[in-house]
């Protein structure tokens, strides 16, 4: 936020119907010093004790301002049970940005990786039209080194299986699962 601009008040706490509440902390702009936030939520804890954390990697400080793909580029989410055990999720949307994909890290450290097709809109560039999962394939172990156990492949449009990557529309037409 620049000096003079505009103050945004984000909330710290959410008071719930049992009279507990959740507490959020929100991720510090890099660079900027102290007051300052980016806005994306660093934590949450839980009225339990419970919590998770979200952090923020990858190109310009994990913010990906390209046409392409817009979004965090890498985030990974960490939570803490109450016993102190942690499970961790990473979604990278860097590795493979260039052909629409998505990899999700799941706690076995097994990954998935999601391909996404855009909804081709009448004078509206790619870029900026809405996106739909086209492809999924689950592997067990690293996309690189693990194996492949299933790929589902969403139809849209009435599209066959065997043709994935036109334009689509919001009809669900098919989904085949190998």
């Amino acid at each position: 936020m620049p000096a003079g601009g505009p103050t945004w008040y984000l909330p710290t706490t959410i008071s719930l119907p049992d009279n507990s509440s959740l507490t959020i902390t929100y991720e510090q702009t890099p660079g900027a010093g102290s007051g300052y936030t980016t806005g994306r939520i660093a934590s949450i804890t839980f009225p339990t004790g419970g919590s998770v954390t979200y952090t923020y990697s990858g190109n310009n400080h994990g913010f990906n301002c390209s046409f392409s793909n817009p979004g965090v580029s890498i985030l990974t989410k960490k939570y803490t049970n109450t016993d102190g055990t942690t499970s961790t999720w990473k979604y990278d949307a860097q590795t493979l940005a260039s052909s629409h994909q998505v990899i999700v890290i799941n706690p076995a450290l097994n990954d998935t990786v999601y391909t996404f097709t855009s909804q081709f809109v009448t004078g509206v560039a790619y870029q900026q039209s809405p996106a739909f999962e086209s492809q999924r394939q689950i592997y067990q172990n690293s996309r690189t080194s693990g194996t492949l156990l299933k790929t589902v492949i969403t139809c849209y449009n009435a599209n066959s299986l065997s043709n994935v990557s036109v334009r689509v529309s919001t009809r669900l037409t098919d989904v085949g699962c190998y």
